[in-house]
């Protein structure tokens, strides 16, 4: 082989693992998006669904009521303990009677002090007085039962409005309006900003990929995109039967607009690939 042949050789060569390397250190793994957090929403209340204020596909915030339940009583509850707390009969004739018994009891400390009457009577009037008081402190605590009461009635009530407890988006209705949701599942939310995104990856990686490691995604409905995400979780085994682990990302979705269910490809920054090791070690 003439010199020119054998450098030939060695640049086709070179040219070779160079874009092997190339290849290998964009290597992709398959992944798939998947919601944050999924919660069925459904009520120990009994009664009948009166409305459902939300419809399949709407985005909800936390606190947002999505059913209400019918309430009639719960409702005239809250007016009567409304009507009890906010009345100060009470309070207002015990204050009277109290002041009047401490005016009497005055007046019989002073006529005592002239002899006109007698030591019983300013004992009794002191007992009146005693009385009044009391009843004046037990209107006052019957007035912050009442408080109570319309809180209690109040809650109670609340209870028929079933709301959410996370921002997302509704994928699923199951009952409708005249049914009975009480232990049974009514609707199902997702939550997917942030999305998450799994991948199963080969055992020989394991111990390569560290939490906060940053990633590319690629997803079908957006290729060419540039979506970035971070390693939130790492399995701590590998399963011997597949020999591989499972690695969760986190990706920002503030627009919603990227689904959850479809299949995507993650490229991992600086993750040691095997193709490039096994070519050095040869």
């Amino acid at each position: 082989m003439n010199h020119i042949s054998l450098c030939m050789l060695f640049i086709s060569i070179a040219s070779s693992q160079y874009a092997f390397a190339e290849q290998t250190e964009m290597q992709l793994f398959d992944c798939l998006l998947i919601p944050e957090q999924e919660v069925i929403v459904s009520s120990t209340e009994s009664g009948v669904i009166e409305n459902i204020n939300i419809k399949k596909g709407d985005i909800v915030k936390k606190g947002d009521v999505l059913i209400t339940l019918e309430s009639n009583v719960e409702k005239i509850l809250v007016e009567l303990a409304d009507l009890k707390r906010n009345t100060n009969f009470e309070i207002d004739a015990s204050k009277k009677n109290a002041d009047l018994a401490k005016s009497k009891l005055k007046r019989m400390v002073s006529l005592q002090q002239e002899n006109i009457t007698s030591e019983k009577e300013k004992e009794d009037a002191i007992s009146e007085l005693n009385i009044a008081e009391l009843n004046y402190e037990q209107a006052l605590q019957n007035k912050r039962l009442a408080e109570t009461d319309y809180k209690r009635a109040v809650a109670i009530l609340n209870k028929k409005s079933i709301k959410s407890e996370i921002d997302g988006i509704v994928t699923d209705i199951y009952l409708h309006i005249g049914e009975i949701p009480k232990d049974n599942k009514i609707l199902k939310i997702v939550k997917i900003d942030p999305m998450h995104i799994e991948v199963i990856m080969p055992s020989y990686y394991f111990g390569k990929i560290n939490l906060d490691m940053m990633a590319n995604i690629i997803t079908e409905n957006k290729p060419n995109d540039k979506n970035r995400a971070t390693v939130i979780n790492v399995d701590k085994v590998i399963d011997a039967e597949s020999g591989t682990f499972v690695v969760t990302l986190s990706m920002p979705n503030d627009d919603l607009s990227i689904p959850s269910g479809q299949k995507c490809e993650v490229i991992f920054d600086n993750l040691p690939q095997k193709g490039v090791q096994e070519l050095g070690n040869e």
